[in-house]
This record gives C-alpha cells, sequence and structure tokens, in this order.
C-alpha cells in the first residue's frame, strides 16, 4: 500500500520543490513533473507524483 500527501509547492530549487504538507515543509523531487509555485501535487517517498488539477 502506498500513502499520499497532498501539499502546496511554495519553493523550487532545480528538481527539487519544498512542499507545504499540513504543517510541515518537506523537500520532495519533482523530477517527473512540471511544476510551479502555487501548484498543488501528491506526494510520496519524497517524490512529487501527480499534478492536482
Amino acid at each position: 500500500m502506498c500513502v499520499t500527501s497532498q501539499g502546496k509547492v511554495i519553493k523550487i530549487d532545480g528538481n527539487r520543490a519544498i512542499v507545504e504538507i499540513g504543517d510541515k515543509v518537506e523537500e520532495v523531487r519533482i523530477d517527473l513533473l512540471k511544476v510551479s509555485i502555487g501548484d498543488r501535487v501528491y506526494c510520496t517517498s519524497g517524490m512529487a507524483v501527480e499534478k492536482v488539477e
């Protein structure tokens, strides 16, 4: 089973993004997606895997 979290991109640095997930801030890889600051993404295991439309 895979658990995902939904978060908001607040900073981008190359192929990594800082994502606000609830009360926490996490660094995730964004190699699989084209994201911009303010986008909402699903994250799992340190990777952003899907944009929330």
